[in-house]
């Protein structure tokens, strides 16, 4: 009896971890937003890291995605193995709508100096998104290859100045030359909480370095002839379907998302606690007004996560959840901010922070753009010119 208690003893613990484990695959697979922590537990577990990144990658489920990139990146040094075990989902990932993804990608791409690298960074070179024709500079900027010059000049015309900065820096780390063009002459990140235009010494010492660099490259352009190479390619359409979902109205109603099918739609999740949202606000509200019969905006309030947000973030510390807000009072309160500001598009209220969780949105704001049939076309972080964003309004709009 002894000896066959002993023998199921051991078999149960020689089948625990392997039961275990695929629970924990499931719970992962299935759950809208697992903790990051879950996902590199399970996959530092796996027999098969790699399948089960690969599974993750495929729920389409933008936690998952990005769970899955910040585990190779936290990995990057100790398992190279990894890396080229998913070289398919981090180049994906390179050419990704979701701009967070695409970034965490591209770091991945340069610690492994990926031969793809250089063609990836030139493609970004012809995107609508200005934070993404950045990310491609800053990627060329380490191939020092001067021969790249033709390809980089054009962007010293680009509108946004954090391009023209960028590109700027680009050629001076290839071509030695200081015409004084510097980070501080433009705004700062895409998604800093707060971000202060340039002063106009700075614009002006900015437009100096840029006449500069042109008046250089017409004497010396000639000396650097373009890589015979195929043009720059436009990536290919990337979009990702979305599951329904709901979240109560100002007066208290449900809305749906599919309630806005048929246009090209904007859901930008926000706070009344966040400055950095009001002016982004602002200009979306202009974007409606100018395009009423071709977009829509929703302004997803997540006021009853923000006390949460803020315990997380303080000091890096964790503490007790507070109680969560009273949905009347946040609905009050966001139905006065937006009468305020003048503010007429669609705003909805996630009460509990589950459709926040879902897409991500610990910074914000954090943006969705939605095609008219419902697929997510892009995600990305902090505001955009309203030029911008009528820029990636058309992209969507255009025949596939």
């Amino acid at each position: 009896m002894l000896l066959g208690l002993l023998v199921a003893g051991a078999t149960i613990l020689a089948l625990w971890r392997p039961i275990g484990q695929w629970l924990l695959v499931r719970l992962l697979l299935r759950a809208d937003a697992p903790a990051e922590s879950a996902v590199s537990e399970a996959a530092n577990r796996a027999n098969a890291p790699d399948v089960l990144l690969q599974q993750l990658w495929e729920t389409g489920k933008i936690p998952h995605r990005l769970a899955v990139l910040t585990h190779l990146k936290a990995n990057a040094d100790t398992n190279r193995t990894l890396l080229t075990q998913t070289d398919e989902i981090l180049l994906a990932a390179a050419q990704d709508g979701d701009f967070e993804a695409r970034e965490l990608a591209f770091a991945l791409l340069s610690s492994q100096r990926h031969p793809a690298l250089l063609r990836l960074a030139k493609d970004q070179l012809s995107d609508v998104d200005p934070a993404i024709r950045v990310l491609g500079l800053k990627h060329l900027c380490r191939s020092d290859n001067p021969r790249l010059g033709a390809l980089v000049f054009p962007l010293l015309d680009d509108p946004d100045p954090r391009v023209v900065v960028m590109a700027g820096i680009t050629l001076r780390n290839w071509f030695s030359n200081d015409f004084g063009i510097r980070m501080s002459q433009a705004v700062p990140r895409f998604d800093e909480e707060s971000s202060h235009p340039a002063t106009p010494a700075a614009a002006e010492a900015l437009a100096l370095g840029v006449q500069q660099w042109k008046d250089w490259w017409k004497v010396h352009g000639s000396d650097y002839p373009s890589v015979a190479e195929n043009a720059v390619r436009r990536p290919s359409i990337w979009k990702l379907p979305l599951a329904d979902f709901s979240a109560e109205g100002l007066n208290g109603e449900r809305a749906r998302l599919s309630d806005f099918s048929g246009h090209a739609v904007l859901v930008t999740f926000w706070d009344t606690q966040t400055t950095n949202c009001f002016a982004w606000l602002s200009a979306l509200a202009e974007v409606q007004r100018r395009n009423q019969q071709r977009v829509r905006i929703i302004g997803i309030s997540l006021d009853a996560t923000a006390p949460e947000r803020d315990c997380a973030q303080e000091h890096g510390h964790h503490h007790e959840a507070p109680p969560p807000p009273d949905p009347a009072a946040i609905r009050t309160r966001v139905r006065a901010f937006a009468q305020d500001q003048h503010l007429s598009f669609a705003f909805l209220i996630d009460t509990t922070g589950a459709i926040g969780r879902r897409f991500g949105a610990e910074v914000l704001p954090t943006n969705l753009l939605i095609d008219r049939n419902g697929h997510l076309r892009r995600r990305f972080l902090g505001p955009r010119t309203p030029a911008t964003l009528e820029a990636m309004f058309a992209e969507v709009e255009r025949p596939q």
